[in-house]
């Protein structure tokens, strides 16, 4: 296993080992099953690491994050935040892929897009909810208001992953589109480019 290396063990502070691993993960998908043992570490800079290669694995293939979920998700509630965060990230690029696993952790979201101090958790939580709305019309239903209390509680700051989701429940839920119409409207304008832009194009999308 000489080709499982981790950042900070390696005396890296950057993320270079651990995408470096995580491109040894993606040509050999088993060393996965190796990094997942160190999710349950006492060292929480190496869980930090070993969720990271999992997310960075997950950007190149979001179905080698399926089977190791159920390891992730207890780390939504770690005190860590890199290790959270890396988490959230990973299990949000499949979530159109486990939507039963989404389903089971709605109180977990719920508590981080409403609490979680960490912008970047809030962040992959709105994507996880965005995608988890794009696979059923029952899932868009119970994704869209959490999706609105975004909007509520934090305004612009996560409002284009908000529109995203929001988009995918349409898709299903064509009552939305007055209400649809009228948020991005009101964003249409945001000072943030970030935000105006996905409001724009998601205006443009609507028929």
């Amino acid at each position: 296993m000489n080709k499982i290396k981790f950042s900070s063990k390696e005396g890296d502070k950057t993320s270079v080992t651990n995408k470096k691993t995580a491109v040894a993960c993606v040509k050999n998908p088993l060393l996965l099953k190796e990094i997942a043992k160190e999710l349950n570490s006492k060292d929480k800079y190496l869980i930090a690491d070993a969720s990271e290669i999992f997310t960075e694995a997950g950007m190149q293939n979001p179905e080698l994050v399926i089977p190791y979920v159920n390891d992730l998700i207890p780390l939504l509630k770690s005190k860590h935040t890199r290790s959270r965060w890396e988490a959230m990230h990973a299990i949000a690029l499949c979530a159109h892929l486990v939507p039963d696993s989404i389903n089971k952790i709605f109180p977990e979201i719920k508590n981080i897009i409403h609490n979680d101090e960490s912008v970047i958790v809030r962040d992959h939580a709105t994507n996880a909810l965005a995608l988890f709305a794009s696979t059923s019309k029952k899932n868009a239903e119970k994704a869209v208001p959490y999706l609105l209390d975004m909007l509520d509680k934090w305004k612009d700051k996560h409002a284009h992953q908000v529109f995203r989701g929001l988009m995918n429940a349409y898709k299903f839920l064509p009552g939305l589109k007055p209400d649809l119409i009228r948020i991005l409207k009101s964003y249409s304008e945001s000072e943030r480019a970030v935000v105006k832009k996905e409001a724009v194009k998601s205006l443009r999308s609507i028929k």
